[in-house]
């Protein structure tokens, strides 16, 4: 799919023609690319951010990849793909692929990356974290770290057409690959979520599908995994603001040396 990336380069890539990097694959939530060339990552600083990191010695030097994950909608004007392969019955657009297939394979012949998995970090806010899931969990052989903040988990009950019926989204859905494959045994997970995040943090009746839910599960599982499920806040760019720092932090600790 021709859609927009918005690409960050390290400080002093232009002048180290034979040095490589690794890569950050960051999808953002809804609301996305909603300003012609930034996303909501780039809106709450973290460029800066990572930069003073970067130059302080905080974080290894790495290219920053922050992909459009929005489409054009008749009847809403735009609406958010979600970040993964939409069903054969709706408009059947491969956003997972895009993500795991189309930007990697992009960023990798474009720029001097570090092309596997143990230089590879792949994080998302909201929608944005539960697709990160989704394709860290689909392709543990690209991706080691994945990152999970506040992650908005859905299913395929019919509210939303593409996303088909279980028997398609299965495949896609964090919890059902965690249950029912071994790729989670492959990953460094991190997961969090604001004590007052009233969208996704508390699951209603009769539904497993919320953060507190899936670190359940986790535990359960006896899987090794970060959560923080201690900071507060609500399920807004506030909250996603103040932790950008640790985020970073925990995603260059696990980053393999250059």
């Amino acid at each position: 799919m021709d859609r927009r990336v918005l690409i960050y380069l390290p400080p002093g890539y232009d002048q180290q023609s034979t040095r490589r990097y690794p890569v950050m694959y960051l999808l953002h939530g809804y609301g996305g690319f909603d300003l012609p060339t930034t996303t909501q990552w780039e809106q709450w600083g973290l460029k800066d951010i990572a930069e003073s990191m970067m130059l302080s010695g905080q974080m290894p030097p790495a290219i920053i990849i922050q992909p459009d994950g929005f489409m054009p909608s008749a009847e809403v004007g735009v609406w958010a793909s979600y970040w993964f392969n939409h069903s054969p019955n709706s408009d059947n657009l491969k956003w997972g692929d895009y993500v795991w297939k189309d930007v990697i394979n992009f960023t990798d012949s474009s720029f001097r990356t570090i092309p596997d998995r143990d230089h590879r970090i792949l994080g998302g806010f909201s929608l944005g974290g539960t697709g990160a899931l989704s394709i860290a969990l689909q392709h543990p052989e690209l991706f080691k770290v994945v990152g999970a903040h506040s992650p908005s988990f859905r299913g395929a009950d019919g509210s939303i057409p593409f996303f088909g019926d279980e028997a398609w989204y299965n495949p896609f859905d964090p919890i059902w690959l965690t249950k029912n494959t071994n790729a989670i045994k492959k990953l460094d997970i991190w997961m969090d979520v604001g004590t007052d995040d009233t969208n996704v943090r508390k699951c209603g009746p009769d539904s497993d599908r919320c953060v507190e839910a899936y670190e359940a599960l986790l535990v359960s599982m006896n899987l090794p995994h970060v959560y923080h499920g201690e900071w507060s806040g609500p399920h807004d760019a506030p909250y996603w603001m103040t932790h950008i720092s640790d985020y970073l932090k925990w995603y260059a600790s696990k980053l393999v040396g250059q």
